[in-house]
């Protein structure tokens, strides 16, 4: 039981980690709206910045949008750049 315990925890923590709450969600789907609307209809703005929240919310946590980490990584161009597509359908 012990060593499953051992096992179980880290997992448990990093979800932890990644948690956003509903209010964090929220202004960062506003943030983008902000910019997003000046650049298209928008639907095509709330679409996008929809799967931006969502990706990101999952992909990185809310530390490391404070700190600015997020908008040279890989990871975080393949965001942008899927969700731009996805918005365009």
């Amino acid at each position: 039981m012990k060593k499953t315990l051992i096992l179980i925890f880290p997992l448990i923590a990093s979800w932890q980690v990644f948690a956003w709450t509903s209010e964090e969600k929220l202004e960062l789907f506003k943030g983008c709206m902000n910019s997003a609307i000046e650049n298209g209809p928008y639907e095509m703005a709330s679409k996008y910045c929809g799967c931006i929240t969502n990706k990101v919310s999952i992909n990185f946590t809310v530390k490391d949008l404070e700190n600015g980490d997020v908008v040279e990584m890989a990871k975080s161009k393949k965001i942008i750049s899927y969700c731009n597509k996805l918005s365009k359908e």
